[in-house]
């Protein structure tokens, strides 16, 4: 049986909502990572975070959810164009680009890039540049280019203690 999740998508909450805060960002970040870290310690591959796969408990950004495994492959399976059914799988615009390339084993990383162009999509107008140079890391088109999980949590840890966020997320994801 699953829980009844009250509350908007990231998509709907970036739709109709007021912006995020900074500090909001920040936890939404930390909040994604640590759930991409616990889908990647089972050995699988999310592929498909977007901002209507992300649901918000009572609006709070801070208690964000990661939702609809529909397109979960093994970690280093091959990319789903040599999957049958899945050819045009995951959200446009938020698919890692090396998913649609014929044999292409997959990481983490496919899962990274997909985070960053959400967190790019709840960027708050005016927001520091430090916040979109992370999230255009974790976005970069090559692979070979983005963080690997750890980098990237060692990026946002770093990032958090340079803003002096209080988020009580970011604090919590940095122990990990």
């Amino acid at each position: 049986m699953l829980d009844l999740v009250e509350g908007p998508s990231l998509a709907e909450r970036l739709s109709d909502g007021p912006p995020l805060s900074p500090g909001d960002w920040m936890e939404l970040a930390a909040r994604l990572l640590d759930a991409l870290a616990a889908v990647h310690a089972s050995g699988r591959l999310h592929l498909d975070l977007a901002p209507a796969n992300v649901l918000l408990p009572g609006g709070d950004p801070g208690r964000a959810l990661l939702c609809d495994f529909g397109l979960c492959l093994p970690v280093g399976a091959a990319s789903r164009t040599r999957s049958p059914g899945l050819d045009h799988a995951g959200t446009p615009g938020f698919a890692a680009p090396e998913a649609a390339d014929p044999g292409h084993p997959l990481d983490v990383r496919a899962d990274l890039y997909g985070l960053g162009r959400t967190l790019l999509a709840a960027l708050p107008a005016g927001a520091d540049s430090r916040l979109h140079r992370f999230a255009a890391r974790l976005a970069a088109q090559d692979p070979a280019t983005r963080p690997h999980m750890p980098g990237a949590a060692a990026e946002l840890a770093r990032l958090a203690a340079a803003l002096g966020t209080a988020a009580p997320g970011v604090a919590a994801f940095t122990q990990h």
